[in-house]
């Protein structure tokens, strides 16, 4: 019998974990100098996404890349509008970040700002040259967002008729008009492609700036109106199927 194997295997075992122990050491301190830490291989986005806005801010004034990505596509410009910083979706645009680019989901900042119901900076992504009809990877637009909105108002009003209970809360009564107001961005944006299409390079800007009340938006000032008229789950339920036959 050996009696020096155990001994040898222990030593082994040793330098193994020495071994690993130094692998773990180099990679951390590679990582801490590269600037990747968890799923973040920028450190703008990282700081975007733990709402750092003045590192932000510093690292875009001093020449980082405002349109790099994290290991799910997703930008520091797409964190702004899901938190809801105008301001710093307003300085990322100006300093070049792409209205259009899309994380690997699909999702454009449209998207985002549409699912996050941050139609605040809808106007400033359009102005930016967004693209409205742009799809994710499942085909929708930030237009569908809408629709699902109002499916699930109606499943919730129905369910409600069905238990017999009557009861028509100011939360529902926000919610539609909420509602309302996102077909309104929504009805804006298709009608500023449009827009856009129709115009030069040279006319985009001036095209942007103001436009007339179509048929679609004085629709929707009815809508609002009505909204703010209704006291009972059968006019909820009316108005509903009125918003229904304007979503496209």
């Amino acid at each position: 019998v050996d009696l020096h194997r155990p001994a040898l295997k222990s030593d082994h075992r040793k330098r193994d974990h020495k071994w690993f122990a130094a692998q773990k050491a180099e990679k951390e301190n590679e990582m801490e100098i590269s600037g990747i830490e968890s799923i973040y291989s920028s450190r703008l986005v990282e700081a975007a996404a733990s709402q750092q806005w003045s590192e932000v801010s510093a690292l875009a004034e001093a020449g980082v890349d405002v349109n790099e990505v994290d290991s799910f596509g997703r930008t520091a410009l797409g964190f702004s509008i899901t938190q809801g910083n105008v301001e710093m979706t307003e300085f990322l645009l100006r300093k070049g970040a792409n209205p259009n680019k899309q994380d690997k989901n699909g999702n454009a900042p449209l998207h985002l700002a549409a699912i996050s119901r941050r139609m605040e900076v809808i106007d400033l992504l359009i102005a930016a040259g967004a693209d409205p009809t742009a799809e994710d990877s499942r085909g929708n637009t930030p237009t569908f967002w809408a629709r699902s909105r109002l499916e699930l108002l109606q499943m919730t009003i129905q369910k409600r008729k069905v238990d017999g209970d009557p009861t028509f809360s100011t939360d529902l009564k926000q919610e539609i008009e909420e509602l309302i107001s996102h077909l309104a961005r929504c009805v804006r944006l298709q009608k500023k492609k449009r827009d856009l299409e129709k115009a030069g390079e040279g006319n985009e800007k001036k095209k942007l700036v103001g436009w007339g009340k179509g048929e679609e938006e004085v629709q929707i000032d009815q809508l609002r109106k009505r909204a703010a008229q209704i006291g009972d789950l059968e006019g909820a339920e009316e108005l509903c199927d009125l918003i229904s036959s304007m979503c496209i």
